[in-house]
């Protein structure tokens, strides 16, 4: 329904929902400005930080070697190895099954020829003195 209280013919008939009137067009950008140019004060404060980076890096790199705690000590190591290397990357797949891509037939005679092999194996022997000395027989 509309503000109005009616519903559009159109969308009745299609199913469709209506296009908002800010919608981007075809070939128009959606940030036509771009990107909003850094203020002064923004390069005022990277440079800043820039500054006390190395200072930073040596307190780091000090808790890593002389911390009391040990989880200090690891935070720090890990804060140190993922500037310089980066984090780890995570796999955001699942992972792959080694069997993914063979065909039915072919994993139901798998099935098949295990389960002959396990029909055909001897239990185990569950008599003897390890077994007896645990009072089981």
């Amino acid at each position: 329904m509309t503000r109005s209280g009616h519903t559009s013919e159109n969308r009745l008939k299609t199913g469709k929902r209506r296009v908002p009137r800010t919608a981007f067009r075809p070939g128009q950008s959606g940030n036509p400005g771009g990107r909003p140019k850094r203020t002064q004060q923004e390069y005022d404060l990277i440079a800043a930080c820039a500054a006390k980076a190395p200072e930073a890096m040596k307190t780091i790199v000090s808790l890593m070697h002389s911390a009391d705690r040990d989880s200090v000590r690891l935070s720090a190591a890990i804060y140190v190895i993922e500037r310089r290397y980066g984090k780890p990357v995570q796999e955001t797949e699942p992972p792959r099954s080694p069997l993914e891509g063979v065909p039915v037939n072919v994993l139901l005679e798998m099935k098949r020829a295990a389960e002959q092999q396990l029909a055909q194996m001897k239990p185990p022997n569950l008599s003897g003195p390890l077994h007896e000395a645990h009072g089981r027989s």
